[in-house]
């Protein structure tokens, strides 16, 4: 088997084994391919769009990619790899993490029956606008009144258990056909650097 030093954008050969050397490897769009409604998703069978891949692995056979611990930090909506009809691929050593997450972190200051007081963590960024809640990145945002929003509430003294809530953000909100719970909807207030979440 040939080795040869990784190189972002390098075209992915047969019986090769690649070695990065970086520590950290950023993954932009530009650097990505986008594949087709064509692809299973094992995990979401049910996708029928198109993903944005970094690393598109089709028709390979024995190939480690040995990324010597490094980190793939994905800017935007990203999937990391895709294999397709491949054999004995390794992709090994590496972690995977976005510029910013899919979903947004907060500590909740004050929570009862009608309202919940939040402040948003650093690194994920959001704006409110016309009473509309977006979570946003350098590539990406989204509007947080369509589909549906898992609200997760935890006590880290493991004290008091909260329901797992669905809802959706702002004045006017479209959820999606057939929930597994009833949607909430979800009015918002700022207060200096909190959110209310009127319920």
């Amino acid at each position: 088997m040939r080795e040869k030093i990784f190189q972002k954008g390098m075209v992915i050969e047969n019986d090769t084994y690649y070695k990065a050397i970086e520590s950290r490897y950023d993954i932009y769009l530009e650097d990505c391919r986008e594949v087709n409604n064509n692809i299973y998703i094992s995990t979401c069978p049910e996708y029928t769009g198109s993903l944005t891949v970094a690393f598109m692995l089709k028709d390979l056979k024995n190939v480690t990619l040995d990324f010597g611990n490094a980190t793939l930090v994905l800017h935007g909506r990203i999937a990391p790899f895709i294999l397709d009809n491949c054999e004995n691929v390794k992709i090994i050593n590496l972690k995977v993490d976005y510029d910013r997450p899919f979903y947004t972190q907060a500590h909740v200051y004050e929570c009862n029956s009608k309202r919940i007081k939040i402040h948003i963590d650093e690194g994920f960024d959001y704006r409110v606008e016309n009473g509309y809640l977006y979570a946003v990145s350098e590539t990406w945002e989204k509007n947080l009144n369509k589909n549906d929003c898992l609200l997760w509430l935890y006590d880290r003294t493991g004290r008091k258990e909260y329901p797992i809530i669905l809802a959706l953000f702002g004045p006017e909100i479209f959820p999606k056909e057939n929930p597994p719970l009833p949607i909430g909807q979800i009015l918002l207030e700022e207060e200096g650097e909190y959110l209310v979440l009127n319920g």
